[in-house]
């Protein structure tokens, strides 16, 4: 987050205030208006994004229960057609803007949480709670501006997962961080792949 201050603030004013605010119009109608209709034709971004299963393991920490085995499967990140906002004024051609809502759910395949070794199938749904990105486009004076670069800021996230799921408050934490940990990677690459790809377009269109 204050690398991403730093590179805002950095920037300098960008010719006039009318012009400023004419950049400004132009990044709320891109994202507010046209985005979610580029984003709703790309297969890969809805309804849905895909992410893949991913196993790991948390340890056991007592007598009663045993090493929790853990697989997501189904990985489902919702809300790409309409969650980008733009966050403050933009400096120059350089643009602030918010993912914040975005929802990433998952069927869990558990075993472990018991000493008899009890297969579950639980739902995980993390909620994207804090994210910001920094996206760059060329001069807007030009015949056709074009995005250049997005820089995508520290990602927070609230988890939440089925109470069948039975785990006492280490183990709770060591599932919740390797969740969160496993979503911010699979999501920075959406948003650095497809997504990008999908904003580039938008504003290309414009």
């Amino acid at each position: 987050m204050l690398r991403l201050l730093t590179l805002f603030l950095a920037a300098t004013t960008f010719g006039n205030g009318a012009a400023v605010n004419d950049f400004n119009d132009h990044v709320d109608e891109a994202v507010g208006r046209h985005q979610p209709s580029v984003i709703r034709n790309k297969r890969s971004l809805h309804l849905e994004a895909r992410i893949p299963y991913h196993e790991f393991q948390v340890a056991s920490n007592g007598l009663f229960n045993r090493d929790l085995q853990v697989k997501l499967t189904v990985g489902a990140v919702t809300g790409l057609d309409d969650v980008t906002r733009r966050l403050r004024r933009c400096v120059r051609t350089t643009c602030l803007v918010d993912l914040r809502g975005l929802v990433v759910s998952y069927i869990a395949q558990t075993q472990g949480d018991d000493l008899v070794g009890t297969l579950k199938h639980i739902w995980v749904e993390v909620t994207v709670t804090s994210a910001e990105a920094l996206f760059n486009m060329n001069d807007i004076r030009a015949r056709q501006a074009s995005l250049n670069s997005l820089v995508i800021g520290p990602i927070s996230f609230s988890i939440s997962y089925d109470n069948y799921l039975d785990l006492n408050s280490g183990r709770h934490n060591e599932f919740v961080d390797e969740v969160a940990r496993y979503t911010g990677w699979e999501l920075r690459k959406i948003l650095r792949g497809s997504y990008l790809a999908a904003l580039q377009e938008t504003f290309a269109d414009q």
